[in-house]
Parts: structure tokens; C-alpha cells; sequence
């Protein structure tokens, strides 16, 4: 087939960038993806036995470092798709040149408690175009290769000279069925903020309700830095070239294609839904590949690649709510226990307070809602128990606002006592007699003993010698099975009477 001169068609194109923490570097094309529209029978004719496709093409660039533009007759580079049959060459398509459109960062981003840094520039735009393809017994390759990614990318080997390979392949079956591929809904976040968690929608639609499966996956390399633009290493290699094609490298064991921002992030991506959850702890770029796979009674048909960059870095957040505590439940909640005593103040460390213009407390005391609107907490709970609660920040804002969930435990009383005797006659051992209770029954498991001379012990029951008569100080430390504690003391007077009393007369 002769080469073919498409007009292109804007509408979205999805560019990430980096440089939120550093300087500025050169940047090129950092991700795309391919997927096909089956639109019938070449011309409505089913003996044509041929089908009409609109293929679209997004691509991902960086606009704010000046650095690669979009592949156009304008650009250094021209803009061209390869189709293979099989790894027959089926033709070359040029495409025209996009017009650019900025896409809204805190919309993409999707947290107004975020404060976005003023060097963030996302543009997004779309290639498409329609093309003929005879009904074939291999499957069509549908493929656009660009060198190179960022420098600075911090998970792959060598990726100023890895370049990148968007392709679709279009199944026997799925020309048979005149198939679509799925569609991702949704552009990827323009930043991920580090030590921050995220909750990501990757989800895709499918026009013909196929079965879709999600996973991490490996984003392939395609054009290089060497030799011309027009040869197989080339920044953009004229025709590009046929599958297979290779995987980037990343540098493992910290980085793989399944854990693509390292061991502490925590990602998680569920395969049903497309939801990817984490919190990266590193800041840096981080190339990312996504596929979702269609399946029609099992049998796969179709799979979309989505290669881009994660782009980590430092985010200012404007509201948290925090409080005081004394650790961290499982579910989350913030738990604050008291020993004994019901009146508990709890100080609000919710920030940042230029952003803040109200708090509620809201806790469930014997099935009653209690609230409060102060910054700070004093409630008096009716006794021991555990009672759930959060705090508020900003209620019923449209804007920012955030929550912690709050647990007090109240733990009954703890008591620590004792007593002592010795032989006031014999220099011998004082006896101590542990007298400690707990208002609740729970159980004591730490005694300490403090002598007054230097010497301890952790014995429930215990006893000391003392080498020399005086006055010892004497406490006794518990601790019981809620962290509680309480000390008691008592002076005891040690002066036992010599074991040798000599009378004699001053004077003779």
C-alpha cells in the first residue's frame, strides 16, 4: 500500500511533567497509547470483505522545559504511524501537526487540598485517523516508536537513550468481529504527591461490554539516540519497526514492571476495576505501564498499552486533621488512652490554620451523639470503655476539608501499694509485701522496685539488704496489660539494733 497522507483530528492528548523540584531539563515525548474503533465493512459493503477503522493515537509531553515538540511536517520530525500484517509492512501514515490544548492541573490532580507548584504545564492532544484494513488470518500491528524518555527518570536503565514503542495489536478474531479496542476513561495524574496516599481510577470502557482485565505491565523501548532519524536506531525510525519488541529494563530488585516506584509505595491495582492505590516516598520521574485486556468468552481479543511517567514530588498540602494521640489503630484511627481519670483534653494539631475556619467533634457516648465546635476537646466520658469519634476540619466545605477518626479508651483505675517489715532486733533483709490492685481486673505484668540504694528488682514479691542503717526511699513502678502505670513510695527507717552491744563504765 502506497503511503497515505491523513488529516488529524484533535481532541485530547495527556502530557506529564517533571521538574517540580529540580531544575528544568530537556524533555521529549514521555508516554502514549494506541487503540482502534472498528466503524463496519469498508464502504457498508459486507463482500468487501475488508473493515474500516479509526485508529487514535494519544501522546504524553511535557510543555513546561521547552524541550520536543509534537511530530509534525512543522517539527524536525514527521509525525508517521506503521501497520503491519503480520511483520509485512501494510503502509506508513503521516499525520498532520495537532493543536495543543492545556488540560487543568487541579482537576487532574482531583485534591483541593492540595496547593499545585506554579511550573506544572500539562498539554494533551490526539492523533486520529481512518484506514482500510482487509480482513486477515494474522493480526495487524498497529505501531508508533519515538526516542527518547527524560533523562532524569529514576526506575529504568539508560533512559535518555531508551525511546519508546506505542502499539495495538488487532487480532484475527477481533477483525472477524469487528472488535474495538477498550478506551481508557481518564488521562494519568499529572503529579503524585511523595509521602501522600492516592487513589487512582485506570478504569476503561469497551463499546462491545467485553470482559476487561487490568494490570502493571511492561512498557516497551523502540528508537534510539544513534544514526538518523529515518533509520531502525533513529529518534523516530521510518517505517517503524515490526514486533516483538523489547521490554525497557528496570532496574530491579528495587524497581520492576509490577512495582514501578519501588518496595515502600505500597501500590496496589486492583485487576477488576482499575483502581490503583499507594503512597510513593521518593521523589522522582518513574515510567509506569499499564495494559487492559478485553476477553469475550474467555478469549482474549484486544489489549491497550498505556506507557507514561509518574511524576513524584513535594506537594504543599493546605488541610490535615490531626490530634494529639498516643498511637495508631489498625483501621487508621487515632487512639488516645487514659488511665483512670474520665476527663480527657484532646489537643487539636490540625493544620495549616490559614486554611482552616471551623472544627467538629462528633463522638458516640452511650448510643448519643456528642459534638463540639471548639479547636481543642475537654470531655468528661461517663467511665471506662472505648468510645469512637472524629474530628472535622472545614465542615460541610465544598472546598478542602479533612478527617481523622478518633478512638478514647478509657481504662480503669490502677493502684500501686505496698508494705515492709524486718527484725528491728537482727540486721537482717527488709520483707516487701506487694499490695498493688487494678479497678477492672486486668492483669499486671511489669513490677519494679526501687531500693533507694541503687538497688532494684522486678519481682512481685521482694526483698532487700541493706549493708548500712538510714533512711531509703523506696517506690514501687506498675504497669498493666493497657500500658497503665502507677508508683507508689514509702520511706523505710532501717535502723536495727547491733548484733554486739559493749557496756562499759567511763571511769574507774
Amino acid at each position: 500500500m502506497t503511503e497515505n497522507y491523513i488529516h488529524l483530528k484533535i481532541a485530547l492528548l495527556a502530557a506529564l511533567l517533571w521538574g517540580l523540584s529540580q531544575p528544568a531539563a530537556a524533555a521529549h515525548l514521555i508516554g502514549g497509547e494506541i487503540s482502534y474503533e472498528c466503524l463496519g465493512f469498508t464502504n457498508g459493503n459486507p463482500n468487501s470483505n475488508s473493515r474500516r477503522y479509526a485508529i487514535t493515537i494519544d501522546v504524553f509531553r511535557d510543555c513546561q522545559s521547552g524541550g520536543s515538540e509534537f511530530d509534525s511536517p512543522n517539527f524536525i520530525v514527521n509525525m508517521h504511524v506503521t501497520i503491519y500484517d503480520g511483520n509485512t509492512a501494510f503502509g506508513t501514515f503521516f499525520l498532520d501537526g495537532p493543536e495543543v490544548e492545556r488540560i487543568n492541573i487541579a482537576d487532574n490532580v482531583n485534591n483541593p487540598c492540595i496547593i499545585i507548584p506554579p511550573n506544572v504545564c500539562v498539554e494533551q492532544g490526539r492523533y486520529r485517523f481512518e484506514v482500510d484494513l482487509p480482513i486477515s488470518s494474522q493480526s495487524y500491528h498497529i505501531v508508533y516508536q519515538r526516542c527518547c524518555r527524560n533523562n532524569t527518570i529514576t526506575n529504568i536503565l539508560n533512559p535518555a537513550s531508551a525511546g519508546s514503542t506505542y502499539t495495538v495489536e488487532l487480532t484475527p478474531l477481533a477483525q472477524q468481529t469487528c472488535n474495538s479496542s477498550p478506551r481508557f476513561r481518564d488521562y494519568p495524574p499529572a503529579i503524585l504527591c511523595a509521602g501522600q496516599p492516592f487513589d487512582y481510577d485506570f478504569s476503561a470502557t469497551d463499546a462491545d461490554g467485553d470482559q476487561l482485565v487490568y494490570e502493571f505491565c511492561n512498557p516497551y523501548l523502540g528508537g534510539g539516540n544513534q544514526g538518523g532519524q529515518g533509520q531502525p536506531d533513529g529518534v523516530a525510525p521510518d517505517p517503524d519497526l515490526p514486533p516483538p519488541y523489547n521490554n525497557v529494563i528496570f532496574l530491579a530488585p528495587t524497581y520492576t514492571a509490577a512495582n514501578p516506584l519501588g518496595p515502600t509505595a505500597g501500590l496496589t491495582f486492583n485487576t477488576a476495576t482499575g483502581r490503583m492505590t499507594g503512597s510513593p516516598q521518593f521523589i522522582g520521574q518513574f515510567v509506569v505501564g499499564i495494559c487492559v485486556s478485553e476477553y469475550r468468552n474467555g478469549v482474549l481479543l484486544s489489549t491497550v498499552r498505556r506507557d507514561f511517567q509518574f511524576n513524584v514530588t513535594n506537594c504543599e498540602v493546605t488541610v490535615f486533621a490531626d490530634v494529639t494521640h498516643d498511637e495508631v489503630g489498625a483501621n487508621g484511627s487515632l487512639l488516645i488512652n487514659s488511665c483512670g481519670d474520665t476527663q480527657v483534653n484532646i489537643v487539636n494539631q490540625s493544620g495549616q490554620l490559614a486554611f482552616i475556619n471551623g472544627y467538629r467533634w462528633e463522638f458516640l457516648v452511650n448510643g448519643n451523639l456528642e459534638t463540639a465546635t471548639t479547636r481543642d476537646l475537654s470531655f468528661n466520658f461517663p467511665g471506662p470503655g472505648s468510645y469512637d469519634g472524629r474530628m472535622i476540619v472545614n465542615p460541610g466545605s465544598n472546598g478542602c476539608t479533612d478527617t481523622s477518626l478518633v478512638q478514647v479508651n478509657i481504662f480503669p483505675n490502677l493502684d500501686s501499694d505496698f508494705s515492709f517489715a524486718y527484725d528491728t532486733c537482727v540486721a537482717e533483709s527488709v520483707a516487701f509485701d506487694n499490695l498493688s490492685t487494678t479497678a477492672g481486673g486486668q492483669q499486671i505484668v511489669r513490677h519494679q522496685w526501687s531500693y533507694g540504694d541503687g538497688g532494684t528488682d522486678t519481682l512481685v514479691q521482694s526483698s532487700h539488704a541493706y549493708t548500712a542503717p538510714g533512711n531509703y526511699t523506696v517506690q514501687l513502678a506498675i504497669t498493666d496489660e493497657n500500658g497503665c502505670t502507677a508508683t507508689s513510695s514509702r520511706v523505710v527507717n532501717y535502723f536495727p539494733v547491733p548484733n554486739l552491744i559493749v557496756i562499759a563504765p567511763s571511769s574507774f
